[in-house]
């Protein structure tokens, strides 16, 4: 069967899709129905790791990014079905793109119905505070050689200490309490799953989170762009998954463009 030929946004126009390359910050976005999601948060989030690392900022308004993107899935015309992952990257020479994936089989921001086993990877990390190119490599790393192990999921240790991953979220529930680091507060996904365990009722707390932590915690869970992932464990520590359950529904709920 012939490939069909897709397409990107490349300095604001569309192009025929390309990889990307080099050094980039970036940032997953989630669309559901062909309609982007927290457009100004994800531009905010990107500007401010831009400016700080780059001297930069992108200059393009929340409207503007959701109307490049309805061009982009109007293009690539993805299913509408379910849930569509949005990259926007943004290289140090100020060269933006947008690219889509196909869709997934989840129609919202949800628990997904994978559980992985974890263990903890002790690796280097580049600047885990920014959404870079370079912080998604390592992430990778983590999980093949969690895969190599025997795993499914890398979590990235520095000593007793959990890596901050501002792309990728972690927070640890026991009881009614939430534990999860500062940077959380900052990410889009961490302010939406926040957000929901406060209307619920829970208590957050915000601060290093360490291998301690997580052998008491009764859940962990990790976000991305498409939802949570919930663990089943984390070296021999089992999980259950009811207060992921309980949010995620809240987070539904609440869930707007």
């Amino acid at each position: 069967m012939e490939q069909r030929e897709r397409y990107m946004i490349w300095q604001g126009e569309v192009v025929k899709e390309h990889p990307a390359e080099g050094v980039y910050l970036s940032q997953e976005m989630l669309s559901l129905n062909h309609v982007l999601y927290a457009a100004e948060a994800h531009l905010a989030l990107l500007n401010r790791s831009a400016e700080a690392l780059f001297g930069i900022v992108l200059p393009l308004s929340a409207s503007e990014l959701r109307q490049m993107v309805a061009t982009l899935l109007q293009h690539n015309n993805p299913s509408r079905r379910g849930s569509v992952r949005i990259t926007l990257t943004l290289n140090a020479n100020a060269e933006y793109s947008i690219r889509n994936d196909e869709a997934s089989i989840y129609d919202g921001y949800v628990m997904r119905s994978l559980h992985p086993k974890a263990t903890y990877i002790e690796i280097a990390t580049p600047i885990p505070q920014h959404p870079s190119s370079a912080m998604a490599h390592t992430r990778d790393l983590a999980d093949a050689l969690a895969r190599c192990r025997g795993f499914e999921k890398g979590v990235i240790a520095k000593g007793e200490n959990i890596v901050a991953d501002i792309a990728r979220p972690l927070i640890a529930l026991g009881g009614r309490t939430l534990l999860t680091h500062p940077s959380t507060c900052e990410s889009v996904e961490g302010a939406r799953i926040i957000a929901a365990a406060e209307a619920l009722g829970y208590t957050i707390r915000t601060r290093e989170v360490t291998k301690a932590d997580l052998a008491k915690a009764e859940e962990v869970m990790i976000l991305d762009w498409q939802g949570a992932l919930s663990l089943a464990r984390l070296e021999q520590r089992v999980y259950s998954h009811i207060s992921v359950e309980r949010i995620m529904g809240e987070v539904e709920k609440r869930l707007k463009p």
